[in-house]
Order: structure tokens, then C-alpha cells, then sequence
């Protein structure tokens, strides 16, 4: 390559480096990619230094440096842009199965940036759990958009599990589960083809035989079924927030208000439902109400009663929503 093609090609990664610095502010990662850069095109500085080191030792920095970027590319691209990820369970069938390998596109909503090592992927080699600090501040750069009801996204939950689920409620909508039927603001919720219940096949659960899963599209051509309503409160541990509150079921949960960034919720409104949020998550208390710092979102998997979601650990910050599903 010519030295002006160099020149060309440092000039217009550099305008990138740019570009990047602008939305994600971060200085350090933007500075060793000019370093990467200058590397790969004009080779300035590594000329320079070349100079002072023994060719023996140079020809083992040069392999060090590769592994180093072969790391560090990997991480980049994990940390703001895209993820892979493997369907751990069966709560999303029959839209997503166990073992379907999907891609999360972070850019979508904004990547959420590591609040410490154990965040940055591969950095549970060096950091544990443990290590984890509550008290930071969470952050998420700028998205091309706003998390939409029906998307399905990647989060982690309070015990740090990834998980995949359907986002149902938005910030300030009013979420009510009625004999397995989801409201939205006292209006029903249309379901989608794919989303599974469990149905009787003759309309009297005697034994788990005669309760079998069908999707919306699959009863189509079942005659004589009846969709089963769960009355157990103790699937998956228990409904959140986990203290018999108002008999709820998976089938049978609410009314609540999902918080968003800025609500006040008066005492003693499903008092202990916004008091363990608040706890968990981010809220600050006083005798009178609830003021919550960041927006919620109601998650659910599309095979009702077989997923564990915000019925069982309720609604979910913002911060901990990782990204979007992109291709599966």
C-alpha cells in the first residue's frame, strides 16, 4: 500500500474514532483505537519504538499484540454492538426453542455499559461476582430507538442470568392478568399466533396427561379444549413479590402500574409490590410513596405457563435490558 493510500486509510478510521468518541464519551477505548489504527496504516509509532528493541523480543510483542487484538476486537464488538446467544429454555416456544442461536443487536436500544469487570465479557476470569458494586451508576449510551411493546430482548435479571422474554408492559401502563388473558390499560392484549398455553384435553384436569400445550395457531383445528387456569401460587418460588400478595397466580396477577423514571406511587399502594422494586432495584422510599429513578418493563415469555419472567421477579429496569433480538 502506498503511503498516500495509508494516509487515506488512517484519516478515514480516524474519522470513525471520531464519530465513536462523540456518542460513546469514553476516551481510553477511543484513543487505542488510534493506536490499533495508526498500527494497521501509517505505523508511526510503532516504527519509532521498533527502534529501541531487540528484534528477538520485537517478533514476540508482534505475536503478543495480536492475541491482544484478537481479545480486544471481540470484546469491543460484545460490548457495544452485537452479541450471540444461545435459547436457554422453552419459555419462548413457539416463536424461539432451546438451542436456537440468536443475535442481539445492542445498538438498537443503546449498549448498557459494564458497571465493573465482571460486566465486560471474559472478565469473570479476573473479577468475581462478588466484586459486584450496586451503588454505580448505570449507564446506556444513545439507540436508534425506544424499547417497544412485543419486542423480544435479552436482559439479565437480579441474580445476573441472562434470559430472553417478550416485553408486554411499557413505562406507566397498567398490567392486569385475568384468567391468563393480559390488559394493557383495561384493554386486551392481542395474542400473537405463536404465544402457548396449557389446555384440558377433556375439560377436567384429573392428571398432568390430560393437560397438554398448544399454541394459538395449533388449537385452530382442536375442538373440545378448555385453556387451563393455574391457581398454584408457587410456581418458579412464587408470584413476585412473593408473599401471597392478593391471591395472584400466573393466570390471575394484578392490577399494577409499571414504574417509570420520575412516578410516585403513594403508600400504601400494593405496598410491598413497589417496596421490594424498590429495595432491589433503585428506589428511593419515605413514609408517604415510592419515587423510582429509572423506567420498568413488564417481561413475559410466550409459552405462558412454562416460562419464568415478571410474574415470578417482576418488572425489569431499563439498564438491565441488554438488546434487541436481531436474527434467529
Amino acid at each position: 500500500m502506498s503511503k498516500k493510500n495509508k494516509l487515506l486509510l488512517f484519516c478515514i478510521l480516524t474519522f470513525l474514532v471520531i464519530i465513536f468518541y462523540i456518542w460513546s464519551k469514553i476516551i481510553w477505548v477511543s484513543l487505542l483505537l488510534i493506536l490499533i489504527i495508526d498500527f494497521f496504516s501509517l505505523q508511526y509509532l510503532s516504527s519509532k519504538i521498533k527502534k529501541f528493541i531487540p528484534s528477538p523480543l520485537w517478533k514476540i510483542l508482534k505475536i503478543v499484540y495480536s492475541i491482544f487484538l484478537v481479545l480486544f476486537f471481540a470484546i469491543f464488538i460484545r460490548v457495544f454492538f452485537f452479541e450471540i446467544y444461545l435459547i436457554p429454555s422453552s419459555s419462548m416456544e413457539s416463536e424461539l426453542f432451546p438451542g436456537d442461536i440468536v443475535v442481539v443487536n445492542k445498538l438498537f436500544y443503546g449498549p448498557p455499559l459494564p458497571q465493573n469487570l465482571y460486566d465486560v465479557p471474559f472478565g469473570n476470569i479476573l473479577s468475581s461476582e462478588q466484586n459486584i458494586n450496586s451503588e454505580c451508576e448505570h449507564k446506556r449510551l444513545k439507540g436508534v430507538n425506544s424499547i417497544e411493546r412485543e419486542d423480544i430482548v435479552v436482559f439479565k435479571n437480579k441474580e445476573k442470568e441472562t434470559l430472553i422474554k417478550r416485553v408486554i408492559g411499557l413505562p406507566g401502563d397498567t398490567v392486569q392478568i385475568v384468567n391468563s388473558i393480559v390488559y394493557i390499560n383495561n384493554v386486551p392484549l392481542k395474542e400473537k399466533a405463536t404465544y402457548c398455553f396449557n389446555y384440558l384435553t377433556n375439560g377436567v384436569a384429573k392428571n398432568k396427561k390430560q393437560i397438554k400445550k398448544y399454541s394459538n395457531k395449533d388449537i385452530l383445528d382442536k375442538l373440545n379444549l378448555i385453556r387451563y387456569i393455574d391457581t398454584s401460587y408457587s410456581a418458579y418460588g412464587g408470584i413476585f413479590p412473593n408473599n401471597f400478595i392478593e391471591d395472584w397466580t400466573q393466570d390471575n396477577y394484578g392490577p399494577i402500574i409499571i414504574p417509570k423514571k420520575g412516578l410516585k406511587i403513594n403508600r400504601p399502594f400494593n405496598d410491598d409490590f413497589y417496596n421490594k422494586m424498590a429495595v432491589e432495584y433503585d428506589g428511593i422510599q419515605s413514609e408517604k410513596y415510592f419515587c423510582f429513578n429509572y423506567d420498568y418493563y413488564f417481561l413475559m415469555g410466550d409459552n405462558r405457563h412454562n416460562s419464568l419472567d415478571s410474574r415470578f421477579f417482576g418488572p425489569i429496569p431499563e439498564y438491565s435490558i441488554i438488546g434487541k433480538i436481531l436474527l434467529h
